[in-house]
């Protein structure tokens, strides 16, 4: 008899490590859960009391939220620090190529701002640094919103699946 899973396993936001390592019909990521495991056959072992997984993520959840929301703040910071030193160079920049042109020609404040903003832009695409700090701070929001979803709806999803499971166990041993 074949059997086969009807399970999506996109990569999500691991609540310990705040990688996206999680399977979305996992509870940890896997290294996290191969440190789960290992503790809890730790406490099992010597007679401790083993953690709930599902309470172990929300409560490293919350906190790996509140670290990856940080990370996030400082990259948008170090974003908008690059962001003004371009739009000075633009400024700059544009101070520059006026000066070079041989005629005079008049030029409005929309004309001088869009070519500003073109200068801008150039700066900005071709700084590899900026841009590995975009998708960075991009990767970050991603996993944020991840985490933000698995937390609020998936995690209480699979606690209950998980009751409901162990009941029906229950009932088949019995």
């Amino acid at each position: 008899m074949t059997y086969t899973r009807n399970v999506q396993t996109t990569w999500e936001t691991c609540p310990i490590s705040g990688l996206r390592e999680r399977r979305s019909d996992c509870v940890l990521g896997r290294n996290s859960r191969k440190r789960y495991d290992e503790a809890v056959i730790e406490a099992l072992g010597s007679g401790g009391q083993a953690t709930d997984m599902f309470v172990l993520a929300e409560t490293k959840g919350t906190e790996t939220l509140e670290r990856l929301r940080e990370e996030l703040r400082e990259a948008n910071a170090e974003k908008q620090r690059m962001r003004d030193i371009f739009w000075n160079r633009a400024d700059i920049q544009l101070q520059a190529n006026i000066a070079s042109q041989t005629s005079t020609f008049h030029m409005t404040k929309g004309v001088r701002h869009q070519a500003k903003v073109q200068i801008f832009r150039n700066l900005y695409h071709k700084d590899q640094k900026y841009q590995t700090l975009s998708t960075k701070a991009h990767g970050i929001e991603k996993a944020i919103e991840s985490l933000q979803h698995y937390l609020d709806i998936d995690l209480p999803r699979m606690r209950k699946e998980c009751k409901e499971r162990r009941a029906t166990e229950k009932v088949n041993v019995a």
